[in-house]
């Protein structure tokens, strides 16, 4: 079972606000609730990148092509998909499933949708 976890990036202030875990996930949902207009939350997904970074919604990845699994290689950002009740990925217009992915090596975290957007903007060139 993977630990629930929260962090939320302020769009007013423009930086993100530390993981909430545990007891704390009160004061996560707390603070969106009350920050609604300026609040984005992004739960943790559960997976690590190579680096042993977490995952989190929102994050962008690099992702390495497996010879053995038909990954989309290239920059992608994660999203939860609520009809498939599961994290994806999109990268070169397709999208991967993030729990079926073979190896976590293969993913690195280079950022996130809301302080590095540009490198979204990078591979639609």
């Amino acid at each position: 079972m993977r630990e629930i976890k929260f962090r939320v990036f302020n769009t007013k202030e423009k930086k993100m606000i530390t993981h909430f875990k545990g007891a704390r996930i009160d004061y996560a949902l707390q603070y969106w609730e009350t920050h609604q207009h300026v609040s984005e939350p992004m739960q943790f997904t559960g997976k690590k990148d190579k680096n042993g970074n977490e995952i989190f919604e929102g994050d962008i990845l690099r992702v390495k092509e497996h010879p053995d699994f038909p990954v989309f290689g290239g920059v992608g950002f994660v999203f939860w998909d609520n009809e498939e009740q599961s994290y994806f990925y999109g990268v070169n217009d397709g999208w991967s499933d993030l729990l079926c992915t073979p190896e976590e090596k293969q993913l690195e975290v280079i950022g996130n949708i809301y302080e590095n957007p540009e490198l979204l903007e990078e591979t639609k060139k």
